[in-house]
C-alpha cells in the first residue's frame, strides 16, 4: 500500500486594512482543510531585529496588530497550523501611517536667532521642537500644542549650523522626528570709529624771495582780552606766522621781533579812542611782558576800535 503525502494548505487572499499611525489589520481566507490555528510573524523591513509573532485560534481569520512604529513598512507572514506541522507562509507587506509634520522649513534666519515653520498634522495633540548646534551640541527644546505651526529660537551663535527637529505626538503615540539643518547669519561688523578731525597747527612758510632783503624792528602788540573772541584770535595767530615767515633773517643781525600780549583785565579792554592821544596808550601803558626798548615800528593788533 502506498501513502501519498498531502501538502498542508496555506491560507489565502491575505490583505491589509485599517492602517493607522501605530496599527493595521490583517485578514485572510481559511484553507480548505481545517487548521488548528494560525501563526502571524512580522518585523520592520529596514530593521533586522527580532521577529515579532502572535497566534490565533482556528476560528479566527482577522487580526489587528498593535504597538507598531509610525511610518514603518512591515513584512508579514501568516501560516496555518496543523497537527502534522505548518503550511507554507502567506506573505504581504503593510505600512503604518506617518506621524509627523510636512513642509518643514526655516525663515527669519539671523545671526543670533532663527525661526522654523511646518504644515500641522490633523490629529496631532503635541509637538516637541528642538534645536541643536552641530558644533558644540548646545540644545534647546520646547513643547507646543497640536495647533502650532511655527517656533523661533534665540541666543544662538552667529555663523553656526543647527539641526531643528520636530516630533509629533498623538495621545500616547510619538512619531519619528522630522529634521532640517540651517546656518545662522554672520555677526554684523561694526563700522570703524572715525576720530574727530583736528586742525593742524599753522606752519611758518619759507621766506618769500622778494622780502629777503627787508629789515625792520617789529613789535607785535596783540589784544588778548576776552572781547576779541576765539575766532579772531586764531586769525591773529595765523597772521603772525605768515608775517614772520616772510622775513629772511630774525635776530640781532636781521630783523628783531617781539610779541607783546595785553592782559585780560578791565584796563586792557578800554577803548583806545577814549585816550587823549592814541600814541599814549601804545607808548605809556604798562604791559607786563613788554621790554624797555622801544622798537622802531609798532603793529598794534586789536579789535576794530581805532576810529
Amino acid at each position: 500500500m502506498m501513502f501519498v503525502a498531502v501538502p498542508l494548505l496555506s491560507p489565502g487572499n491575505l490583505r491589509v486594512s485599517e492602517e493607522w499611525y501605530n496599527r493595521f489589520r490583517l485578514t485572510w481566507d481559511p484553507p480548505q482543510s481545517p487548521a488548528v490555528g494560525y501563526r502571524i510573524a512580522y518585523q520592520p523591513l529596514d530593521d533586522p531585529g527580532p521577529v515579532l509573532e502572535t497566534t490565533v485560534g482556528e476560528d479566527v481569520n482577522s487580526q489587528l496588530l498593535l504597538s507598531l512604529q509610525s511610518g514603518t513598512e512591515y513584512s508579514v507572514q501568516v501560516t496555518a497550523t496543523y497537527p502534522a506541522g505548518q503550511s507554507e507562509p502567506l506573505l504581504v507587506n503593510a505600512k503604518t501611517l506617518f506621524l509627523g509634520v510636512s513642509g518643514l522649513s526655516t525663515y527669519q534666519v539671523r545671526p543670533y536667532s532663527l525661526c522654523v515653520q511646518w504644515q500641522p498634522l490633523l490629529h496631532a495633540t503635541l509637538y516637541r521642537v528642538s534645536i541643536q548646534s552641530t558644533l558644540n551640541g548646545q540644545r534647546q527644546e520646547v513643547s507646543l500644542g497640536g495647533g502650532a505651526s511655527r517656533q523661533c529660537f534665540y541666543d544662538l551663535t552667529p555663523s553656526s549650523q543647527y539641526q531643528i527637529s520636530v516630533h509629533t505626538q498623538m495621545q500616547e503615540i510619538e512619531g519619528p522626528s522630522v529634521s532640517i539643518t540651517d546656518m545662522t547669519m554672520p555677526a554684523p561688523t561694526l563700522a570703524p570709529t572715525e576720530l574727530p578731525a583736528t586742525e593742524a597747527p599753522p606752519t611758518i612758510p619759507p621766506a618769500k624771495e622778494v622780502c629777503k632783503e627787508a629789515k625792520a624792528d617789529l613789535a607785535f602788540l596783540v589784544d588778548g582780552s576776552w572781547s576779541i573772541g576765539d575766532d579772531n584770535f586764531m586769525k591773529i595767530t595765523r597772521f603772525l606766522y605768515s608775517t614772520m615767515g616772510s622775513l629772511d633773517l630774525i635776530g640781532p643781525d636781521g630783523t628783531q621781533v617781539s610779541h607783546v600780549a595785553t592782559l585780560r583785565s578791565f584796563i586792557t579792554s578800554r577803548r583806545i579812542s577814549e585816550e587823549e592821544r592814541k600814541s599814549k596808550i601804545v607808548m605809556n601803558k604798562v604791559y607786563p611782558v613788554a621790554c624797555n626798548v622801544s622798537p622802531f615800528l609798532y603793529l598794534l593788533i586789536t579789535e576794530n576800535v581805532l576810529n
